[in-house]
């Protein structure tokens, strides 16, 4: 079956950033695509406790319930926004969400905004 892709040797999913996490819990990281096409259940539930990866709510997957179940696991304040198709759906995943406005807003931009002040305190 030498047709058949071999595997990906370098592809990382979210163990690997909660092991990098509990080594390094200084480092932030972002854990990109959780609506890539991947278990984003498992993901999501990885995470939990990781309090340094950040995940951001990229990917063409437009099932329901991944903010929200985010947003109860990780809080709103780890999920940044992110978009790497479709700008309405994406926007639109948050805007849906049954979340509160103003963790909306976080996700939106205020997290991005908090991370991106850090740059200059260090």
């Amino acid at each position: 079956m030498s047709w058949l892709p071999s595997a990906q040797p370098r592809i990382s999913d979210a163990g690997h950033f909660a092991e990098l996490a509990r080594r390094y819990p200084e480092v932030m990281l972002i854990c990109a695509h959780v609506c890539g096409g991947g278990d984003w259940e498992w993901t999501i539930k990885t995470l939990r406790d990781a309090p340094s990866v950040f995940l951001d709510t990229s990917g063409s997957v437009v099932d329901e319930g991944v903010v929200e179940m985010a947003v109860r696991t990780l809080g709103a304040e780890r999920l940044l926004f992110a978009c790497d198709m479709s700008l309405t759906a994406s926007v639109g995943r948050i805007r849906g969400a049954d979340i509160s406005e103003a963790d909306r807003k976080k996700i939106l931009g205020a997290n991005m905004q908090r991370i991106l002040s850090r740059r200059g305190s260090r």
